[in-house]
């Protein structure tokens, strides 16, 4: 099968405030993502790197430009229908982990099955496969405050896959992590990757770019190689 282009971004702006308190936090930015790609959007502080973030996982709409997912044009989608396509489309997973405090790691990774109506004996048979698929067979009771931060994160990317999407978001998925930990993660994604899951990570790190098949470096707002 050919690789397609999955989500692809058109001179995007985004534009924050008006007239003196203006920020242009995008200035027509363009990527296409591939089918099947592993890539790093590599920037520092106040590039615009978390601005685009939200625009490839669909969180958010451009001020002006298109946004594709999957060839569908989504940018003057509302709420409810861009949470349904991410809901179908991209697993996310965060810096801060994301984790509900008062579920324990199971119930944290079974939920997203739970809001789409899946029966609950499914969904925690769905979320007891993947703990176990992260090393986690025998944390699935514990609550995030009883795990690690390389467990913790594991509990997330198990969460990203429970609705099996073609698209792994990640959002500075290394940067509460130890080098251990970073490096266990990162080797995660690179397996989810080589059984066909695109993956899309952003960071300031220039040491994690080397995960990547390709890498994009955002500065001001647009690509700058």
């Amino acid at each position: 099968m050919n690789p397609h282009s999955l989500i692809k971004l058109e001179n995007v702006w985004k534009i924050y405030g008006e007239g003196a308190a203006r920020v242009d936090a995008l200035r027509g930015l363009n990527l296409n993502i591939w089918q099947g790609e592993f890539v790093a959007v590599l920037g520092p502080s106040g590039s615009g790197k978390s601005t685009a973030m939200n625009m490839l996982g669909v969180l958010d709409v451009p001020s002006k430009g298109r946004m594709l997912l999957d060839g569908k044009d989504v940018s003057y989608f509302n709420e409810n229908e861009l949470a349904t396509i991410r809901g179908q489309k991209i697993g996310f997973v965060f810096q801060s982990f994301n984790l509900i405090t008062t579920l324990s790691a199971l119930e944290n990774v079974a939920l997203p099955l739970l809001f789409q109506k899946v029966p609950r004996k499914e969904a925690l048979a769905r979320a007891t496969q993947l703990l176990e698929r992260v090393g986690l067979g025998r944390r699935i009771g514990h609550r995030p405050t009883q795990l690690s931060g390389g467990e913790q994160q594991r509990v997330a990317v198990a969460r990203a896959l429970v609705n099996d999407p073609p698209i792994i978001l990640a959002d500075e998925p290394t940067g509460n992590l130890d080098s251990k930990n970073s490096a266990a993660i990162m080797s995660l994604l690179r397996e989810l990757h080589k059984e066909g899951k695109t993956i899309i990570y952003i960071t300031h790190d220039q040491s994690l770019a080397r995960f990547a098949d390709r890498v994009v470096h955002i500065a001001d707002g647009k690509i700058e190689k």
